[in-house]
């Protein structure tokens, strides 16, 4: 298997995270033939479903991504619409960019959202809105479609008839769609004029890619277009697209030089940007005398200074790299980063982008090698391990219903994730664990509730048998999100429980960040899952951190992985027992453990 067809298996894998039902596409092959053998219409080559019956056989799970991509290894990669999403198919062939300018100039510029450059040239613009349906002519207006419900886009990194691969250009959040796109959709041709298709559309033609002595005139033609319609990031994005389907490919520092010197031109046609001095910002390496380097804007150090005197703010390229240091070495994004630092004019999204250049050419950050728009920190501090001097630390005396103890063992820092069905016995288990260990172990018990009030609280302590109200022994709190801000360090922390509902595939930068509070506590994180499915929200994603991890239906429960045996000939991977609950607080067995065979 090569890197492409790799690499359209894990966007498959990726995009079931993220809530996404995928299918795969036959695909093309050299002088416009498909790769399936079969016999299409040309533009339905790298489009047509490869299973039995379609759309219906979409999946959504691990195991059928890779029953699908290890049978097609080279198949296209489609995302079928789920509902309440949809996306605005724009075709370059049929004057869809020219019918995307005119709807704006009619109604109001799109949001920002999750965008694709497709292979023809074209774009995708996802959408958040219910009950959208497929159409043609979106509107009236020839080269703008609507993919929704019933319907699926050819997503990255599949490949086009033309050769040309698919790519993200923007992975920000899905935008809720505007009103006024709605109610297009729902008047049909009565808010906007028809056009014909283009007969010459030079844009379609020029995303084709073209050969040497046309490259960079056509890359400045590309950017004077872009720059008037979309932000300066998601230009350069399209413009690297272009670059790599030239012959030969225009490097992507040319098409930086061009970008910047269009840019520039069109500053010049309203208010130049500038720095507050007259000088637009210009960044580059100060060495220092002890061999090191750092990143500075070029101004003196006098500058810098009355510039913070100014603003009351370190200049830009501090401010950035002290927020990604800050960042830990999860995976961040550029409008992330924008948000926080309040970066939002064209010039410091051009400087940030700069900045950011520079810090990876330094080694202090690295590039997502698939994902655009994503960074990560790259934490190169080692911290000795001291072993000569270290004493054993025995597991934490931590007991469970069901004497889940007897097979895993917990330790200082670790992290338990139960992924549980609705009405499995979550909250049960949880509670347990408080009633069992509220007295004997040796740190404060911290409970982050989400769905239960006072008096639901109340009732269901006031069922387990031997304990008055008054005598339990922990600290409950009404808690929904963002709970690594309150964890608290060497004490346990149970969450109860962990809500994810968009970008599923995110849950480990959840969990990851409720690890790092931990000290030497422990962390019990509740969250949800389908009824029979052994993964929770976020399938594999949610179990990468965790040292247990349990999954829970009606009556049964099954030890997922358990990392530390507690009995060194007993592996507990895949152990299951089945249980009943009494008056809604005590648990049962009803079969002891046992391996399962699922």
């Amino acid at each position: 298997m090569n890197d492409t067809t790799t690499a359209k298996a894990e966007a498959a894998l990726e995009y079931i995270t993220m809530g996404f039902p995928v299918i795969p596409l036959c695909w093309p092959i050299k002088d416009g033939y498909c790769g399936c053998g079969r016999k299409h219409e040309g533009k339905l080559i790298g489009k047509v479903p490869l299973t039995e019956h379609g759309l219906k056989d979409a999946t959504q799970t691990q195991a059928g991504v890779n029953e699908y991509w290890g049978k097609w290894p080279d198949a296209n990669v489609a995302i079928v619409i789920p509902e309440g999403h949809f996306v605005l198919d724009v075709d370059a062939e049929r004057g869809g960019h020219e019918s995307l300018d005119i709807i704006q100039e009619q109604h109001a510029k799109l949001p920002q959202t999750m965008s694709v450059i497709t292979g023809g040239g074209g774009l995708h613009l996802w959408f958040k809105a219910d009950g959208i349906r497929n159409t043609t002519a979106f509107a009236g207006f020839s080269g703008l479609d609507i993919r929704g419900i019933g319907g699926y886009v050819v997503a990255p990194p599949s490949i086009h008839r033309s050769g040309n691969e698919y790519a993200w250009i923007d992975r920000s959040p899905v935008a809720t769609a505007p009103a006024w796109l709605v109610k297009s959709y729902a008047s049909g041709h009565d808010h906007c004029a028809t056009i014909p298709p283009a007969k010459e559309n030079w844009i379609t033609q020029a995303m084709q890619g073209v050969n040497e002595g046309q490259r960079d005139d056509i890359c400045t033609r590309l950017a004077g277009y872009y720059l008037t319609k979309m932000p300066p990031d998601i230009v350069r994005e399209i413009l690297y697209s272009f670059a790599d389907r030239c012959k030969p490919p225009l490097p992507h520092a040319d098409v930086d030089k061009c970008l910047d010197s269009v840019y520039r031109k069109e500053c010049t046609k309203g208010e130049q940007p500038t720095n507050g001095d007259n000088n637009t910002y210009i960044y580059k390496y100060i060495e220092r005398d002890n061999g090191d380097s750092d990143l500075k804007r070029d101004k003196t150090e006098t500058e810098n200074a009355t510039e913070t005197a100014k603003t009351g703010q370190e200049p830009l390229s501090q401010r950035i790299e002290d927020w990604v240091k800050n960042s830990g070495s999860r995976w961040c994004e550029t409008p992330e980063l924008d948000r926080d630092l309040g970066i939002s004019s064209p010039v410091d999204k051009n400087n940030r982008r700069k900045i950011l250049l520079r810090l990876e050419e330094k080694g202090i950050i690295e590039k997502h090698p698939k994902i655009q728009k994503q960074f990560r920190f790259v934490n190169k501090q080692l911290v000795p391990i001291k072993f000569q001097s270290a004493t054993s630390a025995g597991a934490l005396p931590f007991k469970w219903p069901l004497k889940i103890e007897e097979y895993v063992n917990l330790f200082p820092g670790n992290l338990v994730v139960i992924a549980g069905a609705t009405n499995a016995g979550k909250t049960a288990l949880l509670l347990n664990a408080v009633y069992l260990n509220q007295f004997t172990f040796p740190m404060p018990i911290y409970y982050f509730c989400s769905e239960m009030g006072d008096v639901e609280l109340k009732e269901r302590l006031e069922q387990f048998p031997g304990m008055s109200i008054e005598e339990w022994n922990f600290r409950p709190f009404d808690r929904s999100t963002d709970f690594a801000d309150v964890i608290a360090p060497d004490c346990v922390n149970i969450v109860d429980y962990l809500e994810i509902t968009e970008d599923l595939y995110a849950i480990n930068t959840h969990l990851t960040a409720i690890t790092r509070k931990l000290g030497n506590g422990l962390a019990i994180v509740a969250i949800q899952k389908k009824v029979g499915q052994k993964w929770g929200r976020g399938q594999e994603f949610s179990a990468e951190k965790s040292k247990l991890y349990l999954s829970m239906d009606e009556r049964k429960l099954t030890i997922v992985k358990g990392k530390r045996w507690a009995n060194k000939k007993i592996d507990p991977n895949g152990l299951r027992v089945e249980f009943n609950i009494a008056r809604g607080c005590e648990f049962e067995m009803t079969k002891e453990w046992y391996k399962a065979n699922d």
